[in-house]
Parts: structure tokens; sequence; C-alpha cells
């Protein structure tokens, strides 16, 4: 649950940070660009939910020696 929150801002970071950049929210390109990054994502989730759940389930979880830096 936590790196899925941590994923969700990092996102809306990178969102927000583009358009703050170029001043303003009237930036097409930028609108293009955080859509692509939806639209991929989304299709890369569904492919896998349907031929490869195992993978997902295991990309989930945080697997044992981990360091705690390279969770948060």
């Amino acid at each position: 649950m936590k790196l899925k929150i941590l994923g969700g801002l990092a996102i809306t970071l990178v969102f927000i940070s583009s358009f703050l950049l170029v001043g303003g929210w009237y930036w097409f390109r930028g609108w293009a660009f955080i859509g692509l990054l939806i639209v991929g994502q989304t299709i890369s989730m569904l492919y896998m939910s349907r031929n490869n759940p195992n993978l997902l389930m295991r990309r989930g979880r945080i697997g044992k020696g981990t360091k705690t830096w390279d969770i948060e």
C-alpha cells in the first residue's frame, strides 16, 4: 500500500513539475506526455494481469533482504 502511494506521488510530482517549469497549464506536449504515460502504464498492467498475474504479485511484494533505502 505504501509503495502504491509513493508511486502515485511520484507521478503527480512529474505531472505538476512539468507544467510548473513551462509556466502554465496550456502546454499541449505536456498533456500528451502525461496521457502517454497513463495509457502506457494501463496497457502494461492489463496485459500483465491477463498473461502473467503471478509476476505482478511477485513484483508487488518486498523481497527478503531488501534494504530500507531501496523501499522508501
